[in-house]
Formats: structure tokens, sequence, C-alpha cells
């Protein structure tokens, strides 16, 4: 489901048009108001949502009838005693690796935390909305986070309690990551016959909004800033001229006059916020937002963009991810081929040596490994993390909540 520029011109259009005759016919409201945000938040995140799944409660039960699933018995089964959706998830993944859970303090979400933790303490994230309806959200839901699960994928993720827009949001590190996420839902009819069209106002990549907002929300943050040019437009007078064009030409001004020709303080009068490293946070927020509406803004443009906001180098970043992915295989790969001791001496003897011999072929294994750079991309780490190869393959093991002793045991069994 990829939309054109111009389908998500046109919603914004009707978005901007529609808060324009709000503003027309209610003289007396005033905006950057908590009411005002409200109404424009509450437009923007239910666009594209079904009227009837605007009052689901997943914190009390999805409130529509169970959906025809006759050719998936597993999803089925699954539905056979409905209580609070939340709880079915928590209750699901309850003997699993992936930690969900509700917080008190922060109740109307149900969050999906991977066990490993190299999300958690990231202080940057690929944000990936993944809207699902209400007839498809409890089983999909299971479906991406077992899937994530599947494939020792680190993430930070969240599932809000109504249907809109936003409702699962997956927070990934590592951009491989992301096209095999990508890859999982453009391959799976059930998800993508349940998606809710993204935000119009992000970058999509497969009918898949994504962010990058540090500590802040995206979408709040744009729907102030349709207040924002609302309540401009109205104090000038302007309220007839109301665009998409218009309102992208006066989010780059304000931009613009903040952050680089200093002469306009707007937008830290209206945001008010109070240190340079919120400050920071809104211009990388509005700098995506601005350059995800040229049509020439690509996936590596939006990757580009997060490795500038966490302040890592993309290239340097894949390359550690790739390499602990060939090195994670290898290692199981070599433990069924022999034992667990033996495996992860062949592998550590590969890479100091290069000996290929040292390397199973099944799977393409060897050929892959010979052929890439693989020993002099592990070599550069271990430098970089003043380790030894024992070392840092027993953490990235543990990190990924691999036991070669256990496969071992398996393997013996089998």
């Amino acid at each position: 489901m990829n939309r054109s520029i111009d389908s998500r011109n046109r919603e914004i259009n009707e978005m901007l048009r529609y808060l324009a005759e709000v503003a027309r016919s209610n003289p007396e409201m005033r905006f950057n108001t908590k009411q005002s945000h409200n109404l424009v938040y509450g437009m923007l995140i239910h666009n594209g949502v079904k009227q009837e799944d605007r009052t689901t409660d997943l914190s009390s039960g999805i409130s529509k009838d169970i959906p025809n699933l006759t050719l998936n018995p597993d999803a089925i089964s699954y539905y056979a005693h409905p209580q609070s959706t939340f709880n079915n998830w928590i209750q699901l993944f309850s003997k699993r690796k992936t930690n969900v859970f509700v917080d008190p303090e922060w109740s109307y979400f149900c969050q999906f935390i991977s066990e490993n933790k190299q999300a958690r303490q990231a202080r940057e994230h690929l944000k990936i909305y993944i809207p699902l309806d209400a007839e498809h959200i409890e089983f999909g839901a299971k479906m991406i986070f077992e899937f994530l699960e599947q494939q020792n994928i680190p993430h930070l993720s969240k599932i809000g309690r109504a249907i809109r827009f936003d409702d699962i949001v997956v927070r990934l590190v590592n951009p491989n990551d992301v096209d095999k996420l990508l890859d999982f839902v453009k391959n799976n009819s059930y998800l993508k016959e349940g998606l809710i069209k993204p935000n119009p106002f992000a970058f999509q990549k497969d009918g898949i909004a994504m962010a990058v907002d540090g500590s802040l929300s995206y979408n709040s943050t744009v729907a102030s800033l349709m207040e924002l040019y609302t309540d401009n437009r109205r104090r000038t007078n302007k309220l007839d001229t109301v665009s998409v064009e218009d309102f992208y030409n006066f989010v780059y001004q304000k931009y613009k006059g903040q952050f680089i020709d200093r002469n306009d303080n707007t937008l830290q009068n209206f945001f008010n916020w109070d240190s340079q490293a919120e400050a920071n946070n809104y211009r990388q927020v509005m700098q995506l937002l601005i350059n995800a509406h040229s049509p020439n803004f690509s996936f590596k443009d939006y990757l580009e963009h997060y490795a500038q906001c966490a302040g890592i180098q993309l290239e340097d970043q894949r390359t550690v991810s790739e390499t602990n992915e060939m090195l994670l295989e290898a290692l199981q790969a070599m433990t069924l081929r022999f034992d667990h001791p033996t495996g992860f001496w062949n592998v550590e003897g590969f890479f100091h040596s290069g000996q290929p011999t040292l390397i199973t072929s099944k799977n393409g294994l060897r050929s892959r490994m010979v052929n890439s750079t693989f020993r002099q991309s592990l070599a550069n780490i271990l430098k970089k993390n003043n380790m030894s190869f024992s070392q840092y393959a027993s953490q990235l093991l543990q990190k990924n909540g691999i036991d070669l002793a256990e496969l071992d045991r398996e393997r013996t069994l089998a």
C-alpha cells in the first residue's frame, strides 16, 4: 500500500481546510491550549480510522465480533476466551522472552520490550508505526511481536488502548531490522488487510510511516504546528489561502528563522522549551517533517537522518549489525555441525586464520564468510571494544538469548 505524494497532500489539505473552517466559525477559540490541541491532535491521529473502531478500548477488550479467521486455527483458539486485550497479550508472552506489561503510571499503553537490551539503552530510535484496525490488532500484534522475538530483533515498543494511526509503535535501533520488519508486514496478507492509512505528514515506505523524535512525539508536534499555522492564518486574515504548500512554507520559514537565521523566536515561545537539548529535539523533528514532504526523500535519507540524530555513523552501525548476525549464524551452525566447544573453536579459528574448511558449506555459509569483510569487520569491532573474540562472542550470545550448550543438547537428542 504505497501512497503517492499527491494523495497524501489531498489528505493534508482536507485537514487544514477543516481547521480553517473551525477557526472561522469560532473566532473566540484560542489556540495553543489543551482544548485546541486535543481537537487538532484527535483529528490527526484518527485520520483513516473507521468510525466504528473509534470506541474500541484495548485495555478492556475489543468491541467487535471475533473476525473470520477460519483459515487460521491458531487465531480462532486465541480468540476463544476474549477478555482485556492488554491482558491477553500479557498472558500470551508471559513465558516468552519479550517482556509485556502495563505500567500503572502509564496505563494507556501496553508495552513490549525485547530481552536484548540494545534498544532500551539507546537514546534514539527508528520509530515504525504499524497501525491495525480493531478487527486485526489483537492477533496482528501477536504476529508482529512473535516475529521480532524469533528474529532476535531488539526493540522498545508499545500499543495504545485506542485504535489510531499510531496504535502500534515499534522502536528499533538497527537499520537492517527495519528492512526485516517491513518485509514481514509486506508479505503478511492478514496484517496488510488490517493496516490503517499512515500519517500523511510522515515519511512512508511500503505503506508504513516512520519517524525519529527522541523524547518528543512526532505526531503531537505536527498537530501543534497545525495549530500554530491555523492561528497565524486567522490573525493575518488568510484562512482562505490555507493549503499544503502554504503550510510547509510557513513551517520552513519558522524553522529557518529559529534555527538558521536566529531572528525569529516564534517556535521557542510557542513550544516553550527550556533546554538546548529540547530545542535540538524540536529542530530534528521539524527537519524530518520538512524533508519527508519532498518526493525525492528516500529510505536512505531517513536512515541518514536517524544516524545524525543518534550521533552514529550509519555505515558503521550497518557493518556491526551484519557482522554480529553472521557471527551468531556461524556459532549456531557450527555447534549443530559438531558440538558446543568444537563449533566455537572452529569459528574462532576461522576468524584468526581465515581457513575456509573450518566453516561448514551448508546454506552457503562458508562462501558468504570467505567472500565478505567478516574477519576485518570483527577485528575492528574487537579493537574498538577492547575485547577478545571469546569475550565478545559470549556477550553477543547472551544479549541475544542464545545458549550454545542448550543447542548442543538439542542436537544430541534430535
